[in-house]
């Protein structure tokens, strides 16, 4: 499950930099420049994949996540896992790009804290979460 939604993240990024790269190679009389790609995908927030661990149904579950509110490493964030729409508060532990400078490495980053949420049944779920690629599209 984890792997299915990790190429969704992926392939979605990558076609998201081709339209970037697309809108950047346009000439100025085509109509793209009307619609501007660049400033739309900037808007995008960044999306963080991951793993969780449900304290209710003692099992590890994929989550997406991206940040509504962030602040000197702590970070109020929404997204999914499975059926269930989630809230996490994580704390940023560790972010390769300030050690190591290769541009691939901003995309790692390690974030743990714990997540809640409920499902259409109204059904609730808890637990410890980890992100660890956070997507970007600017």
């Amino acid at each position: 499950m984890f792997k299915r939604g990790l190429v969704i993240v992926l392939a979605v990024f990558f076609l998201c930099a081709g339209a970037v790269y697309a809108q950047e190679e346009a000439s100025t009389e085509s109509f793209v420049n009307y619609i501007n790609l660049v400033d739309i995908i900037k808007k995008i927030p960044d999306l963080k994949a991951g793993v969780g661990y449900s304290f209710v149904d003692n099992d590890v579950k994929d989550l997406y996540t991206t940040e509504i509110i962030a602040k000197d490493g702590f970070a109020l964030e929404g997204g999914y896992t499975n059926s269930f729409a989630i809230i996490a508060g994580s704390y940023k532990l560790l972010k390769l790009a300030d050690y190591i400078d290769l541009p691939i490495l901003d995309l790692i980053e390690a974030n743990i804290g714990l997540y809640g949420g409920i499902n259409a049944d109204l059904e609730g779920d808890y637990g410890a979460s980890a992100t660890f690629l956070n997507v970007k599209f600017d």
